[in-house]
């Protein structure tokens, strides 16, 4: 496809403006920017980094603004999904950057416990805190 009929195409549907340049067209379920490109559905935000950057992005478009609609080129970011999915703002990747627990120990060196697989960190301060409470309550 030209890219000049690409570039019209484009620019029918997104409006530059000072922030963001919001979708005016289709998007998915999910809030993303949808248009045709050789017969295939892609993000608006990919066709924007090709138009800008003249390559297509090689892994995930992350929106650095956070807006899902958005196809301003510099708040777009070809990064990897790993990298996509730490900046998210998912329950996951939220916890994922917690440095204190809700006592407000570090989570860091011999206080920090991995669970099993990996999947999940505990403080070890909380633990024996708790274990120690247990114990007198026993008694």
């Amino acid at each position: 496809m030209p890219q000049q009929d690409l570039r019209e195409r484009f620019f029918r549907f997104a409006i530059p403006t000072m922030g963001c340049w919001e979708w005016r067209g289709e998007t998915s379920h999910a809030g993303y920017s949808r248009m045709q490109v050789n017969y295939h559905n892609t993000h608006a935000s990919r066709v924007a980094f090709y138009l800008t950057r003249g390559d297509w992005p090689s892994q995930q478009i992350d929106h650095i603004c956070r807006n899902t609609r958005c196809v301003t080129p510099n708040h777009l970011e070809d990064v990897s999904p790993k990298v996509n999915i730490a900046r998210s703002n998912n329950p996951a990747s939220l916890n994922l950057r917690k440095t204190h627990c809700l006592r407000g120990h570090e989570y860091a060196g011999d206080n920090l416990s991995l669970r099993k697989g990996g999947k999940g960190r505990t403080c070890k301060a909380c633990r024996r805190e708790d274990a120690r409470r247990y114990y007198r309550e026993d008694a």
